[in-house]
């Protein structure tokens, strides 16, 4: 009976519906004999059943116990009998002749809500007398667990995730993009993570659907791939030129992060600006930018790009016109104004002294300037990369011979254009049996170490000249008797005006007569201020002395402010003619003594009590005058850096190139 009951058990948990566990138990009590002398009658047995839990979800694990009582004692029960039934399987039967003491387990499909198991438990004694209690069980089919999350990833990816618990059978996915059905598939228990890769622009709807019990049940994530404008990408796009140079390239492609939008056209491709001229071809992407002549610093091209279907967009894209270095201008001497032959050399240095060493001075290039004086040259050097300072040397050169000083130019670093090189010539010096070497010595001896504002183009300059004051007394008339006559005085002044005598100190540019004023006391001198050069008439004074004064605060490398005291006689006449040329010659060129240019040719000799001749400016002078006091001169262009309007010989009496 026990091998009977396990296979009953066995066919009732292959048929998806009853499991059981059997325990049994097997007492044999002892009764009395019957001798056959007594007639007894038989009792009906009593069964009872037990079932826990009465419900839950399925698969249900559910304690049976059957057992029975018999007042016939134990031995009387043949068997007992466990039915199992619902409305969905057959009947489920187990057979035991020990009382049950299991458990089952109790499931319920979904294609039902719910199950309800009726059990019911027989017992038999040896007469066939029975007895049998039922009870219920309800089972609930399980439910399923969906979930999805939809997310955009790379603009135009969609990342699907799914996850399916609790579900018997299949559920069916579909994907609709704009309300059409693009995918279907099925899809069991399990997780789904996956990506669905450039995706169109459009709403995509995700639908997962199942059945349970009979009854419909879907979840449903949308999301949407918008509709991209073009982009684009000039990270490495350089349309960088140099001054009037021209560059072809190919623009970039367009692109749009919606797949079906690509390729991107170029609509237009125009300029607003006026330093370029551009041409393109759309088909191609090919652009030529042309600088225009002297147009230097940022320009713009404006592109269009996309379709009406797809969208547009605009970009511009900036770039520079890099200013090359631009020399020109015209080479002439600074005697006659004749323009010469000759050469232009340029160098460029990052050295704050004024005579850099050849190690820190770079060459840029020359121009040889033809027998029209003119020059013009563009350097293959772009400004911004030059090093901080440039200077431009010009030499007058015929038939490969150097016929004059070097003229240098200092500056910051910028175009160098419309320039006016005067170099100082030889001319007179081979006639006079001097070397360019010995007037050079000449002009660092009694030049050059400071000069006048007074040429009438000199910017921001701390003190303007004004004029020449003549006093006719003395600045301390209570120490010194010393006076000008009225005649005198007028003689000195008309002197002073004219070009050829001691005007000549100042290139000739002392020619107004409201720039020689007479005064009758140095008190309304002292009055004005700076800006003079004062003239005092002093008795005790052996000859002359002159001095001049240039500010230090503030300090700009001009001369403020001269003075010369110059002997006179009791009757108000100069003691001697020489001397007041001599010491207008200190206060205007702002030097000391020549040494070895004879008195021919200067007034400025060291031993000037043995010069005889003409009591003004002589040849040198004149010449060396002429050099320091050019009309060209540009205010902040001398070598000397740290007195910014400071001319010294070098900047005109150079002899040798900066860097050979």
């Amino acid at each position: 009976m026990i091998k009977k009951a396990y296979q009953t058990i066995r066919k009732a948990a292959l048929g998806g519906v009853l499991a059981l566990s059997l325990l049994s138990s097997c007492e044999h009590p002892t009764e009395p004999p019957n001798n056959g002398n007594n007639t007894k009658r038989n009792s009906a047995p009593s069964v009872s059943l037990s079932v826990s839990p009465k419900s839950g979800v399925s698969p249900l694990e559910v304690k049976l116990t059957a057992s029975a009582d018999d007042p016939d004692g134990a031995s009387d029960i043949a068997d007992y009998k466990v039915v199992l039934k619902n409305r969905s399987t057959q009947d489920s039967v187990v057979f035991s002749k020990n009382p049950l003491d299991t458990l089952i387990s109790l499931k319920a499909p979904q294609t039902h809500e719910s199950i309800t198991y009726d059990i019911s438990a027989y017992v038999k004694d040896k007469s066939n007398a029975s007895d049998s209690k039922k009870d219920s069980v309800v089972v609930f089919s399980s439910v399923p667990e969906v979930s999805q999350q939809l997310s955009l990833e790379n603009f135009v990816d969609i990342k699907s995730s799914i996850t399916i618990k609790n579900l018997e059978g299949k559920a069916l996915r579909k994907i609709l993009r704009n309300n059409q059905l693009i995918k279907q598939d099925t899809l069991k228990e399990g997780t789904y993570d996956e990506i669905f890769t450039s995706q169109q622009k459009g709403k995509y709807d995700f639908i997962v659907s199942w059945q349970r019990a009979g009854r419909d049940s879907s979840i449903v994530k949308s999301i949407e791939v918008p509709n991209y404008n073009p982009e684009l990408n000039t990270d490495s796009l350089n349309l960088d030129i140099d001054e009037e140079s021209e560059k072809t390239i190919v623009l970039p492609l367009p692109t749009d992060k919606n797949p079906e939008d690509n390729p991107v056209p170029y609509i237009s491709i125009t300029t607003s600006s006026d330093k370029i001229s551009l041409t393109s071809d759309l088909s191609s992407r090919s652009i030529k930018i042309k600088g225009l002549e002297d147009k230097v610093g940022d320009y713009t091209i404006e592109v269009l790009f996309g379709s009406n279907e797809a969208g547009t967009a605009s970009k511009e894209i900036k770039a520079t016109i890099y200013d090359l270095l631009d020399v020109s201008g015209v080479l002439e001497d600074n005697e006659q104004h004749k323009r010469w032959p000759g050469i232009v050399k340029v160098f460029s240095s990052n050295s704050d002294l004024t005579f850099p060493p050849e190690e820190e001075i770079s060459y840029i290039g020359g121009i040889v300037v033809d027998n029209s004086g003119t020059f013009k040259k563009q350097f293959p050097f772009r400004i911004k990369d030059l090093e901080q300072d440039i200077f431009i040397q010009a030499r007058r050169i015929e038939n490969n011979v150097e016929t004059s000083y070097i003229r240098t130019i200092r500056m910051p670093k910028k175009d160098a254009t419309n320039l006016v090189m005067r170099v100082v010539p030889y001319d007179g010096l081979a006639e006079r049996g001097i070397t360019p070497e010995q007037f050079r010595k000449f002009g660092m001896e009694v030049g050059a170490a400071g000069m006048w504002p007074i040429r009438g183009t000199e910017k921001n300059v701390n003190q303007p000249f004004k004029f020449i004051a003549i006093s006719k007394q003395y600045y301390r008339p209570n120490e010194d008797p010393g006076f000008f006559s009225q005649q005198q005085a007028e003689a000195l002044k008309a002197r002073l005006l004219d070009p050829n005598d001691l005007g000549a100190w100042f290139n000739g540019y002392i020619k107004d007569t409201s720039q020689v004023r007479i005064f009758e006391t140095a008190e309304e001198i002292f009055k004005e201020g700076f800006g003079i050069l004062r003239i005092w008439p002093k008795r005790y004074i052996n000859g002359g002395l002159a001095s001049v004064i240039e500010r230090v605060t503030p300090f700009d490398g001009y001369v403020d402010l001269g003075d010369i005291d110059i002997e006179v006689k009791d009757n108000g006449y100069l003691v001697n003619q020489f001397g007041i040329a001599h010491e207008v010659g200190h206060v205007a060129l702002g030097g000391s003594h020549a040494t070895e240019m004879p008195c021919d040719y200067t007034i400025m000799q060291v031993n000037l009590g043995y010069c005889v001749g003409s009591p003004t400016a002589r040849w040198a002078d004149r010449k060396l005058a002429k050099a320091i006091y050019e009309e060209t001169y540009i205010n902040g262009t001398g070598r000397f850096k740290e007195l910014k309007y400071f001319l010294i010989d070098s900047d005109f009496l150079d002899l040798s190139w900066l860097k050979q």
